[in-house]
């Protein structure tokens, strides 16, 4: 794996910004926040001691990230609306890279990108294939490809820390490696359990058997947790906070154009949920190699 395709460097991106730069302060508690358990959401943390609110709102999630090798899905549609009927929006690398920030997708005061999925919104497509809402970074116009997907290997690691589950589902997915039409691998939260598991599947085609394999337990709402999502040579690795296990898989999926998302994913119905109840998930560090 050669190089980092886009990395999330609070601490280099933040320090570049030029309304920041000096606030050690801030940078020095850029934490991952991913996904949490059922229950209501941990606020953001208060801006660090000597950093404005001001300057801490001017933040947003290109000021943290390159997001010029991604696009967004969202759990609402192009006019805003999370009406369940209609197909969710996707924001492209182009407005990522110019700011784009809203209530599902945005920096708080710690240098961290916040997903927020919704247990009631729009899908990416209603009534065909899912209808769990997401938001979600996708790879996309990556290494000449359109749409940004990539075969031979590759590696996700982030850093995060559980911060809400819709109540509706018994996980959230907090990264994932997949084809254009099956998941390969998912790194999920697991809420009764409490602990960071892997969701592989054998192979690249319909019915594939898939299972569950726990990697850290005791993994409580606000705790850290850094994990990879790689493939090379025939082997998913997976691995959060030191725990690693590998798989040798199908060779359908050596040959399978894939790509990775980080975000905030979840399996609750995308109506009839609470008022309020969401998924949501933050992000200190993600990085990408190739």
């Amino acid at each position: 794996m050669a190089r980092p395709d886009q990395t999330l460097s609070p601490m280099h991106s933040l320090l570049s910004h030029p309304r920041l730069a000096g606030s050690a302060t801030l940078l020095l508690v850029s934490t991952l926040a991913a996904c949490g358990g059922g229950g209501a959401a941990a606020p953001d943390t208060a801006p660090a001691a000597g950093v404005s609110s001001s300057i801490a709102a001017t933040v947003t999630p290109a000021s943290l990230m390159d997001l010029s090798g991604w696009k967004l899905n969202l759990p609402v549609d192009s006019a805003g609306s999370d009406s369940p009927q209609n197909g969710a929006r996707t924001v492209l690398p182009q407005e990522l890279v110019a700011g784009f920030t809203d209530d599902y997708f945005r920096a708080d005061g710690q240098g961290r990108i916040v997903f927020t999925a919704p247990a009631n919104g729009a899908v990416t497509t209603p009534g065909v294939g899912t209808d769990h809402t997401r938001s979600e970074l996708r790879e996309f116009d990556r290494q000449g490809d359109a749409r940004g997907d990539w075969t031979g290997s590759g590696a996700l690691s982030a850093r995060c820390e559980v911060r809400q589950v819709a109540t509706a589902s018994a996980t959230a997915v907090i990264g994932q490696l997949r084809s254009e039409n099956h998941v390969f691998a998912q790194v999920v939260y697991r809420v009764a359990t409490q602990d960071i598991a892997v969701d592989v599947y054998q192979s690249d085609t319909d019915g594939s058997r898939h299972a569950l394999t726990a990697l850290v337990s005791g993994v409580a709402l606000g705790q850290p947790v850094a994990y990879t999502l790689s493939f090379a040579a025939g082997v998913l690795t997976a691995s959060a906070n030191g725990t690693q296990r590998s798989f040798t898989v199908d060779s359908s999926w050596n040959a399978a154009p894939l790509y990775f998302k980080v975000g905030a994913y979840h399996t609750a119905p995308n109506a009839g949920n609470p008022a309020g109840d969401a998924t949501s998930v933050a992000c200190s560090a993600i990085a990408v190699t190739h």
